[in-house]
């Protein structure tokens, strides 16, 4: 039994090349109901709700794409120290 919720868990949680997350699955819109319920909890705290989006975004960047999930860090990484380069 704990090794079937294990392998259920496994499944939502990594990334898969044969199945990645399409919009017309049914996994997606129970996803984006859990977000949009956890967003309207946490969209009064400010820094709580951008961390909630942003960690949401790169489960849902990883789900889709895998590999380029480091793609994306180094891009929002760098563009972040490059725009404070730029305001000095």
């Amino acid at each position: 039994m704990i090794n079937h919720i294990k392998e259920v868990l496994l499944h939502y949680l990594l990334y898969d090349p044969a199945t990645p997350l399409l919009f017309t699955q049914l996994f997606f819109w129970i996803f984006f109901m859990v977000v949009m319920l956890g967003y309207a909890i946490v969209y009064k705290w400010m820094p709580v709700r951008n961390a909630y989006l942003f960690l949401i975004s790169l489960y849902f960047y990883y789900k889709c794409g895998g590999a380029f999930i480091w793609l994306l860090l180094f891009s929002i990484v760098s563009t972040y120290f490059i725009g404070i380069g730029i305001y000095k």
